[in-house]
């Protein structure tokens, strides 16, 4: 058993434990592991085992693409999807984080998203080793309303809040992603024990400081993972409840939504599907402005901070906008009935990027900010467990 820690704070060890690939970005879950992973793991020395593909089999091809994403990760071991695995419990990723536990000394284990904490909850027990679990959702609740929609998600929810419940209460660290998830999760755990790290963007590739092309159409653009529901319900709703008032005042209109998934069922001589893109943000960046008319979910809307980051006009539901901030200047959140009248005013102004709060979102949702905020809480969980 490998219990023993490093003494010098640079020689820091974690054992990094996934149940999606962490460098794959399809989703938002997927961009928030990979941009934080590769924060930390420039701060720490970091090993990594995860479960193949993001919630379904992987792409082979969009895998291959990303394969080097994380060049500080020291090791990488992962092991094949499988969806009842993924679901609740992969023997083959506990026998490959135990290998790298048994062979190499760590500080602490990082578990990643919801059923992770099953992992973290028995490595830390069999290696004596505190464990972060980072919670993208309150994952039973949303099994819940997704279970509205496929009453198969009710299986899932006493399972889904056993599992939270420990990982929250066990952990020496909990990562929540947005303040109002903090709170809820303060029934389980005090909060000084927590720290909220919520969606960011790449200051890199999203900020304002471009000149828009010109196209022939005007582009009305919405970004997701089409494979998850609530990205796809939003798309149906809009279509059926907005799409009509925008046409009727703007008929060369492209909406234009981009993301891994596609439907197939979805036809309609205004609509794009582009599928997944290598660079979304030359996508955005040519956009007219930016749609989110989400009307179900949880987490953290990472597009609607990617979009504000490149001074984008952002139209969400209050839904879409969730956990965001509703004073940035560019964002109009209001209910999806009234889409085609915010829509049709930007349409018309055609503002240029918004540049006067990107110092702002700067400083608190870009990924090396956010990257900086976790591996500090990282280190003082460390410590504290050091001295219990």
């Amino acid at each position: 058993m490998s219990g023993a820690r490093p003494s010098s704070a640079e020689e820091r060890r974690l054992l990094y434990i996934g149940v999606f690939d962490p460098h794959i970005p399809l989703s938002g879950t997927g961009q928030r592991a990979r941009h934080l992973l590769r924060g930390i793991s420039r701060r720490f020395v970091v090993d990594a085992a995860y479960i193949e593909g993001s919630g379904r089999p992987p792409i082979p091809e969009i895998a291959e693409r990303f394969a080097d994403e994380l060049p500080f990760i020291r090791r990488k071991v992962t092991v094949p999807f499988g969806a009842f695995r993924y679901y609740y419990y992969h023997p083959g990723l506990y026998r490959a984080a135990a290998r790298l536990a048994e062979a190499n000394s760590y500080d602490a284990i990082v578990c990643d998203y919801a059923v992770a904490a099953v992992y973290g909850l028995a490595l830390s027990l069999r290696f004596d080793l505190p464990f972060v679990y980072m919670s993208q959702n309150v994952e039973y609740r949303l099994h819940m309303m997704k279970a509205k929609n496929d009453p198969r998600r009710l299986a899932l929810v006493p399972w889904m809040y056993a599992v939270e419940k420990m990982g929250v209460q066990r952990s020496r660290l909990l990562v929540a992603i947005s303040e109002d998830e903090a709170e809820f999760y303060e029934r389980w755990k005090p909060r000084e024990r927590m720290v909220v790290v919520p969606q960011g963007f790449d200051p890199w590739n999203f900020n304002p400081f471009y000149e828009q092309p010109e196209r022939d159409r005007k582009v009305v653009l919405f970004c997701g993972n089409f494979g998850i529901q609530f990205n796809l319900e939003a798309v149906r709703a809009f279509l059926k409840v907005a799409a009509d008032g925008i046409l009727a005042r703007h008929p060369d209109t492209e909406f234009r939504f981009v993301g891994a998934y596609p439907p197939e069922d979805i036809r309609h001589p205004a609509v794009t599907f582009t599928g997944f893109v290598d660079d979304y943000a030359a996508e955005l960046r040519s956009a007219d402005l930016v749609i989110s008319p989400v009307l179900a979910g949880m987490g953290s809307p990472t597009k609607v901070f990617e979009a504000l980051a490149c001074g984008k006009q952002v139209v969400a539901t209050p839904m879409g906008a969730r956990s965001v901030p509703t004073d940035y200047r560019s964002l109009h959140v209001t209910p999806l009935r009234n889409f085609p009248e915010v829509v049709n005013r930007l349409l018309d102004e055609r503002p240029p990027p918004e540049s006067a709060d990107f110092e702002r979102i700067m400083s608190e949702h870009s990924w090396p900010a956010l990257a900086r905020r976790l591996g500090d809480a990282i280190e003082d969980s460390i410590e504290a467990a050091a001295g219990r």
